[in-house]
């Protein structure tokens, strides 16, 4: 059984009240706060930190005890593997953190491709848009007119 709590300076490293932390098969720890996701090595340096709304989708495999973390800029996953096969907490807490900063999302078929749009809260409550897609599109007045159409229809979702 993996351990539960992180060691002090791992805790340290981040701000705000952690809500879960899930031990890395490699000593490191994925930690859960109200505003960000943090991966702190054992001796407390911060690997990644990155706010909720910077976070595309986690999935969790739990066959292999793998989070798959996809970002919205489109970098490079992360994949963490838990010491523990089978932590229950963490990825709830993972799934609510990341549902809790989408206020509003909708999907629109394009040639190619579908784009996602969605309007995110930030750490500090600005509500920002953000649409991407599930494959490379071809750039093309037509797409650029329906990537318009859907900000405005998540803008006009809160009266904006």
């Amino acid at each position: 059984m993996a351990r539960k709590k992180a060691p002090r300076p791992v805790r340290r490293a981040v701000r705000g009240k952690l809500l879960a932390e899930e031990l890395l098969i490699d000593d490191s720890w994925a930690l859960i706060t109200a505003t960000d996701f943090a991966i702190v090595d054992a001796g407390g340096e911060v690997k990644v930190e990155r706010p909720w709304h910077e976070v595309a989708t986690g999935e969790w495999d739990g066959d292999r005890h793998i989070m798959t973390v996809t970002w919205v800029d489109g970098s490079r996953p992360t994949r963490l593997k838990t010491a523990d096969e089978a932590p229950v907490t963490f990825p709830r807490i993972f799934k609510e953190r990341v549902d809790a900063s989408v206020v509003y999302s909708e999907t629109l078929p394009v040639p190619g491709g579908e784009l996602r749009g969605a309007l995110r809260r930030t750490p500090s409550g600005e509500l920002i848009s953000q649409i991407s897609s599930d494959t490379a599109l071809q750039a093309t007045p037509d797409l650029e007119k329906q990537i318009a159409e859907l900000e405005q229809k998540l803008w006009d979702f809160v009266g904006i």
